[in-house]
């Protein structure tokens, strides 16, 4: 039996601040055109949205 609880899993979780804080300093820590990429995403969205 599989004894996976969601409830649990989300309070033993990252918080959402604690994972945009990483994804901005792993960011911060790649070159300029990983920034690019990331920031054409956004305009490629918000196009077709």
């Amino acid at each position: 039996m599989n004894d996976y609880r969601t409830e649990s899993y989300r309070q033993d979780g990252e918080s959402w601040q604690r994972k945009g804080a990483r994804f901005v300093r792993y960011l911060t820590s790649r070159k300029a055109e990983t920034w690019y990429f990331f920031i054409a995403g956004f305009i490629i969205a918000a196009v077709f949205a």
